[in-house]
């Protein structure tokens, strides 16, 4: 029988333990341990290719074939577009009440662009997408712009003194988190970010953005509008010591986890609801969740 079998169960591999770091070197043993046991990596080696010989729709299809070309980092990829174009297909077939969503390319190129083969960036994807449950986000076009603003009042007060004026300048957040940073981040950060989240879950995405912003402060209080828009862009995309990242991510990273505890929970930390001076364009609810638009509205916060 598959040990892939239906997508529940790849759910329930979002709970391994990770390895002891002793015994696993590379990022590509790390990354691959996390999905099953090592010694049983082999099985089920015709998964991909079975759901490749499915054909899927029309529709589908040409959503992907759409993306895979504006997929950043577009220099990485132009002799790899038929391997994600493939990854992608395979899960379409794989996550048929999902399907294609525009965005789930730049979460699918990452394993490819680090140099794992098809098969096992796929199943890395699989991991994300169920294990991870980023698929939620795209099901539900989950918006975090706000979660982010009320974590910067109770890690970064000073941060959100400032920023609460302008609170479109984080729309951004939320296709940041759901593209897990991919669309802006250097490729080597991008790296360090997997590193965390594949262990940690797709909410260390919110203790890392809490590190770029802390990092950037002085650059986020030198700015008034409408720069701050560009500012945030920019804090979102500029290179960073990855060890600094990833050890004040870490340390932050329980914290946060705790926070976005009460704040799911309805806990009550008496904030009152932060007023923009600018119009309410209410940029975010204008991004459609399904394809075809969502890169346009990366291009207008990231580029």
């Amino acid at each position: 029988q598959s040990t892939w079998g239906e997508p529940s169960r790849m759910a329930k591999r979002g709970k391994v333990v990770f390895p002891d770091p002793t015994q696993v070197h590379t990022r590509e043993a790390r990354w691959l341990a996390l999905l099953r046991d090592p010694k049983a990596l082999t099985e089920d080696s015709d998964m991909y290719t079975h759901l490749l010989s499915h054909t899927i729709s029309s529709t589908s299809m040409r959503h992907i074939q759409l993306d895979v070309p504006r997929t950043r980092p577009h220099d990485y990829i132009r002799d790899k577009e038929d391997t994600l174009t493939n990854v992608l297909k395979a899960y379409v077939v794989y996550d048929q009440e999902l399907g294609y969503y525009s965005g789930m390319s730049f979460v699918a190129v990452i394993p490819i662009l680090l140099g794992f083969d098809a098969e096992d960036a796929f199943r890395i994807f699989v991991f994300v997408m169920y294990g991870l449950n980023l698929r939620e986000k795209y099901i539900h076009n989950v918006r975090d712009d706000q979660t982010f603003l009320t974590l910067l009042r109770i890690h970064l007060p000073e941060m959100y003194s400032f920023l609460r004026e302008e609170p479109d300048a984080l729309s951004g957040i939320f296709v940041w988190c759901k593209t897990l940073g991919t669309y802006s981040l250097p490729i080597d950060t991008c790296a360090v970010v997997w590193d965390i989240v594949l262990v940690h879950g797709i909410d260390a995405m919110f203790a890392i953005a809490l590190v770029l912003v802390e990092y950037h402060r002085e650059k986020i209080q030198n700015a008034s509008w409408p720069s701050i828009f560009s500012v945030m862009r920019e804090v979102f995309s500029m290179p960073i010591s990855t060890s600094f990242l990833s050890e004040r991510s870490l340390a932050l990273l329980p914290r946060v986890l705790r926070s976005l505890e009460q704040i799911r929970s309805g806990y009550d930390f008496g904030f009152d609801r932060p007023r923009s001076r600018t119009p309410q364009r209410q940029l975010t609810q204008n991004v459609p969740q399904q394809c075809g638009g969502i890169f346009d509205w990366l291009r207008s916060w990231c580029v």
